[in-house]
């Protein structure tokens, strides 16, 4: 499975620049992608055991690639989030 950005509006070749930030920050936690999205998913989903660390990663990786692919926007677009595909 890869990172990809859904529902943020944006062409492929714009995607692919915040996906990079994504795996920097993932790179400089330790976590791999599928570890930080379970962690997050297991968050969401009110469950009492999960990989603290690992959700935050995640959660800091989608704000960096969200900083990346829309600069300059005030608001980043509700329906966009960081997945996997």
């Amino acid at each position: 499975m890869t990172l990809w950005i859904a529902d943020s509006g944006l062409a492929d070749a714009q995607i692919v620049a915040g996906i990079a930030a994504a795996q920097q920050v993932l790179a400089k936690a330790g976590v791999s992608a599928e570890a930080a999205h379970a962690a997050m998913s297991a968050m969401l989903e009110g469950e009492d055991e999960f990989d603290r660390d690992a959700a935050d990663a995640w959660e800091n990786a989608e704000t960096a690639a969200f900083r990346v692919i829309f600069a300059g926007i005030e608001r980043w677009p509700e329906s966009a989030a960081l997945t996997l595909r």
